[in-house]
């Protein structure tokens, strides 16, 4: 009888480990959504803003950008002792664009 009384002691003892193990757990978790939260965010001119529609805005404008290709900068000078080993056919056919039959 003892050795049950033991057993339910042990049972309840893990089941309060558990639950403030569980308890930590989530308030690091909350700690972290807290900190990983983007309150508010700085537009191209510096201002700031903190208005949900803005900050989608400026993020979607900051990617699209991000991604989007621009005129390069090509100085000869710079490039001069740099040997070309593409032939002009080759790199026509790299820079081509894609057919039906290649996709």
């Amino acid at each position: 009888m003892d050795h049950d009384l033991e057993d339910t002691t042990l049972i309840g003892e893990e089941g309060k480990k558990r639950s403030r193990e569980e308890i930590d757990d989530l308030s690091g978790k909350d700690e972290r959504r807290r900190r990983n939260r983007i309150d508010k965010l700085q537009n191209g001119s510096g201002g700031e803003t903190e208005d949900l529609q803005e900050m989608e805005g400026i993020a979607r404008a900051y990617f699209q950008n991000l991604f989007t290709t621009r005129d390069t900068f090509f100085n000869d000078h710079l490039f001069s002792g740099i040997n070309r080993c593409i032939s002009k056919e080759d790199n026509r056919q790299l820079i081509a664009l894609y057919t039906g039959e290649e996709i």
